[in-house]
């Protein structure tokens, strides 16, 4: 097992220096930094092997995680713009470890709370799992404590950045315990099981990720 603790995880330049992997065995992963900021164009959540082992199509970037108390907002999840990093969830990072996917510990000291979050792909599938959970036993969680997700899409060739398109389908059908959405013609669908309370329509565009590796090597991406 690979460990690291809050020394290194809540280090900006230490974290984001660190990258992981999740594969699926048939051409598909999972890829990004301890920190949580994509540093390079090919990271993201779920690249799909369209067809395997090849035709990948990187379609969902990565999730916005926030914790929400009390009307106070903890994010979970981090990014890099030019000249600034927002939101800084990696402050909250007290350890990521291999065991044997990657599994990170968020301490939120404010709420006398940690939230561990497994990211693990399924064999043979182009299929992530993203869990996420109180670490037991620290306090009596507040009944008003909720965790929100925004899932970041990029339906894009994984060598490509996804750029704001009116050609993208933002709408989606929602069932109980899935979202479905095919947002661009001619890629494949995705599927968002969950067990949340609500479901809510957003349709925002993030603009302006900036990648530091493709910047190092002369490529001045932004998404």
């Amino acid at each position: 097992m690979i460990e690291f603790e809050s020394n290194i995880c809540s280090d900006l330049r230490e974290s984001s220096s660190r990258e992981w992997l999740e594969t699926n065995g048939i051409g598909g992963y999972a890829s990004s930094t301890i920190s949580g900021i994509h540093t390079r164009r090919y990271h993201g959540l779920l690249t799909a092997a369209v067809e395997p082992p090849l035709g990948r199509v990187r379609m969902l970037s990565k999730f916005e995680e926030v914790i929400v108390s009390g009307g106070l907002e903890f994010p979970l999840s981090s990014n890099r713009y030019p000249g600034k990093y927002h939101p800084a969830g990696f402050l909250y990072i007290n350890s990521f470890r291999l065991d044997p996917f990657p599994v990170w510990t968020f301490r939120l000291e404010p709420l006398g709370i940690a939230i561990e979050k497994k990211i693990y792909m399924v064999h043979g599938e182009n299929t992530i799992v993203c869990r996420w959970s109180l670490v037991p036993g620290l306090k009596t969680v507040d009944a008003d404590l909720r965790l929100e997700l925004r899932p970041l899409l990029a339906f894009v060739d994984y060598h490509s950045i996804r750029s704001e398109s009116a050609d993208v389908d933002q709408s989606f059908i929602s069932t109980k315990n899935c979202v479905w959405m095919k947002p661009v013609t001619g890629a494949p669908e995705i599927f968002f099981n969950h067990n949340a309370k609500d479901v809510s329509e957003t349709g925002d565009w993030y603009r302006n990720f900036e990648y530091a590796i493709e910047k190092e090597r002369g490529f001045d991406y932004h998404e």
